[in-house]
């Protein structure tokens, strides 16, 4: 008797809640609590704790979705449209930079050099400069440290007398390492010849390591107009 009176108003509560948000775009969940006893229902928020004696209900609006309905058979394909009215010419663009007239030398290596901590090793010789002019070098570096310990290898690209910026990295013990160095310079006419040679030396405070060149390569880029400042 208890459940058929349950059951009874929760049906009423679904007919008058559902009439009084038909009009609702989404699906809205309600909450109640049931007097076991006596089947009175109370509705309340979400969040709500029911009294010793009730048990908690929730419902939706609205029921779960049904299955998918079978696909339908394709239309048929419409006729084609007309063609439309050309656009017109849009802006001529911005002239671009005026053309740096150079040229580019890769020299290449593979062979295999150890390193050593003083005086720095020739690790790849270039033929002299022997034209005026700015220039960029890139230098790129293969290491393997074969004595299990780490050291700091570090490299430059030496021109006449000058060494360009240095770069420095820590080989690990037993690893491999790749490093590039580059830079830049000018020279005058009073520059040339001007020999160029890829150098790289080790350190590891005093311990005697043994860090090898893999593999190397160095490419001088000789440009028409160079800036090095703002």
């Amino acid at each position: 008797m208890r459940l058929s009176i349950i059951a009874s108003i929760f049906a009423a509560l679904l007919l008058s809640m559902g009439a009084l948000n038909a009009k609702a775009a989404t699906t809205v969940t309600y909450y109640a609590c049931v007097t076991n006893k006596h089947g009175h229902v109370v509705i309340v928020s979400q969040s709500t704790t029911c009294k010793s004696g009730q048990q908690k209900i929730h419902w939706n609006q609205i029921g779960p979705q049904g299955q998918k309905g079978a696909t339908g058979a394709t239309g048929a394909i419409g006729p084609q449209g007309p063609k439309g009215a050309t656009g017109g010419q849009g802006p001529q663009g911005p002239q671009g930079p005026a053309r740096t007239a150079g040229s580019g030398v890769w020299y290449g290596s593979s062979k295999v050099v150890t390193l050593t901590t003083t005086p720095a090793s020739t690790i790849q010789p270039a033929p002299q400069l022997t034209q005026a002019g700015s220039y960029m070098f890139i230098a790129n570096v293969s290491f393997q440290e074969s004595s299990g310990r780490s050291a700091q290898v570090t490299c430059f690209v030496e021109v006449g007398s000058t060494e360009l910026l240095a770069s420095t990295t820590q080989v690990q013990a037993s690893e491999f390492e790749n490093l590039t160095a580059t830079g830049a310079i000018a020279l005058t006419t009073a520059d040339v010849p001007a020999a160029v040679s890829l150098e790289c030396s080790y350190y590891r405070g005093g311990v005697s390591d043994v860090v090898s060149v893999t593999e190397a390569s160095l490419a001088i880029i000789q440009l028409g107009t160079l800036k090095t400042g703002p």
